[in-house]
């Protein structure tokens, strides 16, 4: 079963340090989305990160695959920068009212508080049906009260709005595993490597998962 922390999504939401663009653009196009995503395939890793972390500042749901192909890099920093970046865009896009309710969520999940942690989640999505970040919280905190078959109702809605959302495909993989379908488990994990080759909860899924398959075959065959 899923038993990860709720993440505290305003974490990754600081201001933006562009200082590596410096000299790459000019100054009054630092704040502009367009010339950021341009941006991410620049030779410099320094450079592709900041645009990165702009991006997720600045942007806006329509530059959530530009940034998620550099999951894809092969620098390990940048992947870690385009990680937070992704989860920064995908809390800020709903606007603040609901986004501050799905704080309030977290919150109250982090405390232990998972009946009124769901309310505030819940709130967040009445707010804005399409948020998939509120979503995919839901869904946390449905695996933490042992529920993984309305997490995993949860999970699907923020991958239908979000199809990129590694986490929530994670996430569904761990409900699929949690309710014994380790075949829908390992076809969410491989959905989740897709997108996130190097992501650790699905590697370290699909270990488990193929590792206990292994096993029963080999018990079967005794």
């Amino acid at each position: 079963m899923d038993k990860r922390e709720p993440r505290q999504p305003d974490a990754c939401c600081e201001e933006p340090d562009l200082s590596a663009l410096e000299g790459v653009v000019a100054p009054e196009q630092r704040n502009d989305p367009r010339a950021l995503c341009a941006l991410l395939t620049h030779a410099s890793p320094r450079v592709r990160i900041a645009a990165a972390i702009g991006l997720g500042t600045l942007g806006d749901r329509r530059y959530a695959n530009d940034i998620a192909e550099l999951l894809h890099d092969r620098c390990d920093r940048v992947i870690k920068e385009a990680e937070r970046a992704l989860a920064c865009l995908w809390l800020r896009c709903a606007g603040c009212p609901a986004a501050r309710s799905l704080l309030e969520g977290v919150g109250r999940a982090q405390r232990g508080d998972l009946d009124g942690a769901l309310d505030a989640i819940d709130a967040a999505i009445e707010i804005r049906p399409d948020y998939a970040e509120a979503h995919n919280q839901r869904g946390i905190v449905l695996s933490l009260m042992d529920d993984p078959r309305r997490a995993l109702e949860a999970y699907a809605g923020a991958i239908e709005i979000e199809p990129q959302h590694f986490w929530a495909l994670a996430g569904a993989g761990n409900c699929h595993a949690a309710l014994g379908d380790a075949d829908a488990a390992i076809a969410m994990h491989r959905r989740a490597l897709t997108v996130h080759p190097r992501f650790e909860l699905s590697l370290e899924a699909m270990r488990q998962l193929l590792s206990a398959g292994l096993a029963e075959i080999s018990e079967a065959h005794r």
